[in-house]
């Protein structure tokens, strides 16, 4: 199946020359090949990509009086966002493989901008200059009548949003409401949607995303965010075969002053006087990679994660733990409730997470963590582990003032900027004999508040490595969130917590409790990593 789309000017339908056109016949795949010397044309994105659902006015009238019945009880207040992770990428001409026992896929064919500079807390009539270009994504997916729950299963299949070829320049393009988006699928016109229909603008979106993120965390933005209006279309082929990924990437490892591999059961990653490294403990100090030996307290910790070459997966479970779904009155899930978090969720060992002003209702949730160590395609239940690089803990926080029944948990709730701090240690898997068998803990200002064990998992680590790989690839530094016990209060600010696992709680943290992440109260603040962003790259 091939997707492709021009836009027209609503005014005249002459089709603007070169603008966003990405028909495979205008220039054929040879044709491709000569004009980059061989390669056809890459993704033109490298940070996260944000979709938008229910965006069209269109759409939300054909719903009707659903969106005030269960399980939605009200029409959306806040954008219905989901992530499409990097496995999903896919160019412009790239073909799509049907999955297996599927026999009709849902094209939604959108407009999506291209951010060229850091977005955030930006106003809506400041947002078009963070705006690099435009260019045109055809998102394919699974079809689902449902936005109650995030669509993981649905939306995020290998190869299913094709982005480009072209981005335009921001400053060469006409007001988006101008424009009509054509939709063409196998070289027949499938669809026309003019794109004064939003419920909310590119700029009205830009704001609402800008406002997770944190200004002291000036991460990469360069992101794609298609506006809509969802132009949906069912398209009936032939099923194919996936193929199945049969190669292993080996998880990148530190090396010691000599190169040899270093063998330690845990180790973490800090920033440590303008360099990154990774960190052994020693005693009350930490030995560095370059062999250093330096003081906790005067390192910046990071994330106990190797860098990755495209932006890493981070899937997380909801209501995994049966007396965690009782107390807020749910039911165990019967197959597992996954969701999408961006990398810059993630923050390290005694970082701060900001709570919003407006919040009264912010639950710390301790989770261990499993971390991806080889390329994982369709992974057998009993080859699940030989996938795991490590384990590390995870406090998960969630803002549930911000909770609505669409795609639930939505972003606002679950993917602030560094609300989701990890480490210190990444634990070897060869050191965790039986991860199905371990004491979570929490500790708030030193007293423990939360205790679970993993044995109480409703899916364990093998099913949901085999339950998420039948749909999409896992790559080494993805990490899935297992989920959390009971047990969830809300810390108000200045609260110091910290999270143990009973395995390694002995060699991994201090015997008085050490706080792993502040919660302080949003407000201006300078960025501790400031000097070491160019090193952390």
């Amino acid at each position: 199946m091939q997707v492709s789309g021009w836009l027209r000017s609503a005014s005249d339908g002459a089709q603007r020359r070169l603008e966003l056109t990405s028909d495979p016949a205008s220039l054929d795949r040879d044709g491709w090949a000569g004009l980059l010397g061989g390669d056809r044309p890459a993704v033109p994105t490298r940070g996260t990509v944000y979709g938008v659902a229910l965006n069209s006015a269109d759409e939300l009238a054909a719903l009707g009086e659903a969106l005030e019945q269960p399980p939605y009880k009200a029409a959306p207040k806040a954008p219905v966002l989901y992530i499409k992770p990097a496995n999903t990428w896919v160019g412009a001409f790239d073909e799509f493989r049907m999955p297996e026992g599927v026999d009709a896929m849902e094209i939604c064919a959108a407009v999506a901008v291209v951010l060229g500079t850091d977005a955030t807390r930006v106003k809506r009539e400041n947002a078009w200059a963070c705006v690099s270009g435009i260019t045109l994504v055809a998102d394919l997916s699974v079809p689902t009548a449902s936005f109650f729950r995030p669509p993981v299963r649905f939306k995020c299949l290998d190869g299913s949003c094709a982005i480009g070829p072209w981005v335009v320049d921001a400053g060469s393009v006409p007001p988006l409401e101008t424009l009509v988006l054509e939709v063409v699928v196998d070289g027949e016109t499938a669809q026309r949607v003019p794109m004064n229909r939003w419920v909310r603008d590119a700029a009205h979106l830009i704001a609402d995303i800008s406002a997770f993120r944190d200004a002291a965390r000036r991460r990469r933005a360069h992101a794609g965010l298609w506006t809509g209006p969802a132009s949906r279309q069912r398209r009936s082929t032939g099923a194919g075969a996936l193929r199945r990924h049969r190669h292993a990437v080996a998880a990148d490892r530190p090396r010691g002053r000599r190169g040899a591999e270093c063998e330690a059961m845990k180790r973490a990653r800090v920033a440590y006087r303008g360099a990154v490294h990774w960190a052994f403990p020693e005693g009350e100090a930490l030995r560095l990679a370059d062999g250093t030996l330096a003081a906790e307290t005067e390192v910046v910790w990071l994330p106990p994660l190797a860098p990755t070459a495209r932006p890493r997966t981070v899937l997380a479970l909801g209501l995994n733990y049966a007396d965690h779904a009782k107390e807020l009155a749910f039911k165990a899930p019967d197959e597992p409730l996954i969701f999408m978090k961006s990398e810059s969720a993630l923050v390290g060992h005694r970082g701060v997470s900001r709570r919003p002003a407006d919040v009264t209702y912010m639950h710390y949730e301790c989770e261990l963590a499993v971390v991806i160590g080889r390329q994982a395609r369709r992974v057998a239940r009993a080859d699940a582990y030989d996938f795991v690089a490590g384990y590390t803990v995870a406090n998960d926080y969630a803002f549930r003032d911000y909770l609505e029944n669409y795609y639930r948990p939505n972003l606002r709730v679950k993917n602030r900027d560094g609300c989701t701090p990890l480490g210190p240690w990444l634990v070897d898997a060869g050191h965790i004999p039986d991860p199905m068998n371990l004491t979570l803990r929490t500790f708030v200002n030193g007293k423990c508040t939360q205790t679970g064990t993993t044995r109480d998992m409703v899916f364990d680590i093998p099913f949901l490595i085999e339950y998420v790989t039948r749909f999409m690839t896992l790559s080494p530094g993805d990490i899935i969130l297992t989920g959390t016990p009971k047990a969830s209060p809300t810390p108000g600010p200045g609260t110091r917590s910290s999270r143990r696992s009973s395995t390694w709680a002995a060699s991994s943290t201090p015997s008085s409790p050490t706080p792993a992440m502040r919660t302080l109260q949003d407000r201006p603040h300078d960025d501790p990593l400031a000097p070491h962003r160019r090193q952390a790259r």
